[in-house]
């Protein structure tokens, strides 16, 4: 049989796939014969009329044989016209030409207008106006009827061939084990992230995310793997320490959301991570692809609403959502004034998503000094020390201890400055008055900052801000802030949650409005005056 690393697809459009083989060290002169099979899960393709350009006038007409069953189902079908009806047809079968019913279904649309991609929407496709179209059995003269559509048995089916061989792999690195230091683990998720970050440096990922283990031992020969040969990898490592784990099969937010029908999943799982469960039966996540991703940090386009658990021993599968764990970030900032400059002290903690991306911020810069430079330039501050905690590839906490000045607007007797210190938010992403489609957010987030400013000798509060407290219709998106004055000190103490990653277009004000509070906050001020 042809070895599976040496068959390639080519996407022609949407739906239509073109597969290619190499066959080793053929000579001229000789014969082949090629036997293939199609395993094919469901027989769908969509009608996507919408795109990047308008459409004046859209028609599709489709006739289905009595003998086949279809699925056919208008996606934002108030811009799709249907007519359907049945009629005498005919159609050739086995060299044969047959009488039958079919069914007309004729769709069109008018006028429809453009959708353009933009950096708060994943896959634009989602939002596209269609109608999909699937094949769900057939039913031929004198013949039982044959399902097509995909159940859930068949899906887990076709996941346990996939990976059957899997189970058997045995650790590629077994005389370097030696090597791991678990020294520093305080629970099953910081060993994890010992074994990935152990994989990653004896495979760099090449880039490709999928499902298909492909030629491991190629792989570990030429150290560049998919995502998925990394994750195998590392089952093999952890099944040696005993760490029980399994694949998941997800699709990537990129490709487009799956609807929860196994015959439309089957042909959009597109990549695979590891699930494994700790002593208190909580599930948990790892992908080895990204550097600086630990457990219940997957990349981000990995976040999804579904994914596949196949339990490759048992013969067993179940479902559950990636996207559900918050990531935090939490900054305590004390302040005092003198000469017109804030001289500040801040303790700052960061976990899973906030984490991971500090540290390829940070890894992404020269050195130190290079990574104090910028964050110095883009702030407008001057760090006196900094010290990072955590910073070891795919720690779910990192903690920043920095002490930095940075000068505040003051006349002779009148200070300004934000109690904010660093503002988060200062311009809102969403200035269109309306939106065609939904909003969505890399990851799930709660970020709350404590400031405490010393009120200078010789100075009283002029003003102070408004408190504020502001959240969407269901309470995913929301925002407060309060001051308040004890003794000598201002203390604002400012919490923003954002509970979900999609937000339905119908919420596009709330979230717009949401968003402008944010940023008038960000930049309040507090007036300080001589007494």
């Amino acid at each position: 049989s042809v070895d599976r690393s040496l068959i390639f697809h080519e996407k022609l459009a949407p739906g239509f796939f073109l597969c290619k083989f190499s066959i080793p060290k053929v000579i001229e002169g000789s014969v082949i014969e090629i036997e293939y099979e199609i395993d094919c899960h469901t027989m769908t393709f969509d009608w996507e009329i919408q795109g990047e350009y308008p459409v004046l006038r859209g028609e599709l007409d489709l006739t289905l044989p009595e003998f086949f069953s279809f699925n056919v189902t208008p996606i934002d079908s108030e811009h799709i016209e249907l007519e359907q009806k049945v009629e005498r047809s005919s159609m050739s079968m086995l060299n044969q030409l047959i009488n039958c019913d079919a069914t007309i279904i004729k769709a069109s649309v008018d006028r429809m207008p453009s959708l353009h991609d933009d950096d708060y929407v994943f896959a634009i496709s989602d939002y596209y106006t269609k109608l999909n179209v699937s094949l769900i059995g057939i039913q031929l003269p004198r013949q039982p009827y044959q399902p097509l559509a995909s159940t859930w048995n068949d899906l887990s089916a076709h996941f346990h061939n996939e990976w059957n061989e899997m189970k058997k792999l045995k650790n590629p690195y077994q005389d370097q084990m030696q090597s791991l230091d678990f020294s520093d683990c305080k629970n099953i998720c910081d060993s994890v992230n010992v074994c990935a970050d152990f994989v990653a440096t004896r495979l760099r990922w090449n880039g490709v995310y999928n499902t298909n283990p492909g030629n491991i031992k190629k792989a570990i020969e030429e150290q560049s793997a998919s995502n998925a040969q990394m994750n195998f990898v590392l089952m093999s490592i952890l099944k040696d320490l005993g760490i029980k784990c399994n694949p998941i099969a997800l699709c990537t937010r990129s490709s487009g959301v799956v609807t929860a029908a196994a015959s439309m999943i089957a042909s959009s799982l597109n990549t695979m991570a590891l699930t494994f469960i700790d002593s208190d039966n909580n599930y948990h996540f790892i992908d080895c692809s990204d550097d600086y991703r630990g457990s219940d940090a997957l990349p981000i386009d990995m976040l999804t609403s579904f994914g596949l658990i196949i339990d490759i021993n048992n013969q067993q599968y179940h479902t559950m959502t990636t996207h559900n764990d918050v990531s935090s970030s939490r900054r305590k900032i004390d302040v005092e004034i003198i000469d017109g400059v804030a001289h500040c002290v801040s303790d700052i903690a960061l976990t899973r998503q906030e984490a991971a991306e500090f540290q390829h911020l940070y890894h992404k810069s020269l050195d130190h000094n290079h990574f104090i430079s910028e964050v110095e330039s883009q702030f407008n501050i001057d760090i006196t020390d900094l010290t990072l905690q955590g910073m070891k590839h795919r720690s779910n906490n990192v903690r920043i201890n920095a002490k930095f000045d940075k000068a505040v607007a003051h006349t002779d007797s009148v200070i300004y400055i934000n109690p904010m210190i660093i503002p988060e938010i200062v311009s809102n992403p969403f200035l269109a008055e309306t939106r065609k489609v939904g909003i969505e957010f890399p990851y799930q987030e709660e970020s709350t900052i404590v400031s405490t400013i010393k009120i200078p000798d010789g100075y009283m509060i002029d003003e102070l801000p408004s408190a504020l407290s502001i959240r969407d219709t269901n309470g995913e998106l929301s925002f407060t802030y309060n001051i308040s004055v004890s003794d000598n000190n201002i203390m604002l103490i400012c919490r923003r949650k954002k509970l979900s990653t999609i937000f339905p277009q119908n919420v596009y004000n709330d979230i717009r409005l949401i968003y402008d509070s944010m940023v008038d906050k960000n930049t309040d001020l507090i007036v300080l005056k001589k007494k």
